[in-house]
């Protein structure tokens, strides 16, 4: 019933803000008592399916930020690839300890990086129209080498805790590109599914995944995010931003603790 229980609350989350996985499921599955790895895990599956959701459904709306978006995958998967090693080690003396205290502090990173995120979101809104009406050639190109790099950071991160696909990845796009909010979060949809699915099979492969457990938590994650997306429509933005600030600043602490 706890599973479920946790489960609601990710969803709601994540449908009313599109946050949630890594930074309310997983710390809580740890704080529960389940084993790190295991929490992420389960976190891992929950992103991918998410994720996937949310891919398909921008990908229909066309807002693709186009090929050099593909330089942003390409780094994520070098970030899976580098991270692999480290998760493999998570089973050693020390290694779950390690893994709660870079969940909490990733918790803590997120939770500054939500607050910019939701700044700067609101000056690229009031941009669009001014930038639509702008030559094509006055919107500055992204450097690929630099979408490789943040695809690489993030998704070696997002690895290790299940943490930073939305609020990190779109943290750093906002100060590399000149994309458009729908545009940013299909980046952040396509990047957490790809690396959510190397990421699971990963942790699938060590038996770090409950299926049993995924499917409890699912169970609340459903109703939670249906629930979370009507939600949104009667709270205030600022509001929903300032109470995932301190929720993740106070599960930070506690796994910090």
């Amino acid at each position: 019933m706890l599973e479920i229980l946790i489960g609601i609350a990710g969803g709601v989350l994540i449908g009313a803000t599109g946050a949630g996985t890594g930074s309310l499921l997983t710390p809580l599955l740890i704080l529960a008592g389940y084993r790190p790895a295991l929490a992420i895990g389960t976190g891992m599956g929950s992103l991918f399916v998410s994720k996937l959701v949310g891919s398909v459904a921008h990908r229909r709306l066309g807002h693709w930020p186009g090929k050099i978006g593909w330089f942003v995958i390409a780094g994520g998967l070098v970030g899976v690839a580098l991270a692999s090693a480290a998760v493999a080690q998570w089973g050693q003396p020390g290694g779950e300890m390690a893994m709660r205290r870079l969940v909490g502090g990733t918790l803590l990173i997120a939770s500054a990086a939500a607050t910019f995120v939701s700044r700067r979101q609101k000056d690229v809104v009031e941009e669009d129209v001014e930038r639509a009406a702008l030559p094509s050639d006055d919107h500055p190109t992204p450097r690929p080498w630099i979408l490789l790099a943040v695809g690489i950071a993030v998704a070696a991160i997002v690895s290790l805790t299940s943490a930073g696909s939305g609020s990190l990845l779109v943290t750093l796009l906002l100060v590399a590109t000149s994309w458009r909010v729908p545009q940013l979060a299909a980046m952040s949809n396509v990047f957490g599914s790809v690396v959510g699915a190397l990421t699971l099979g990963l942790h699938w492969k060590l038996h770090d995944f409950d299926p049993h457990l995924f499917g409890l938590v699912m169970a609340g994650v459903i109703p939670g995010v249906l629930f979370g997306v009507l939600l949104s429509r009667w709270i205030s933005r600022q509001w929903l931003v300032w109470g995932v600030y301190i929720l993740g600043i106070y599960l930070g602490v506690a796994l910090l603790a």
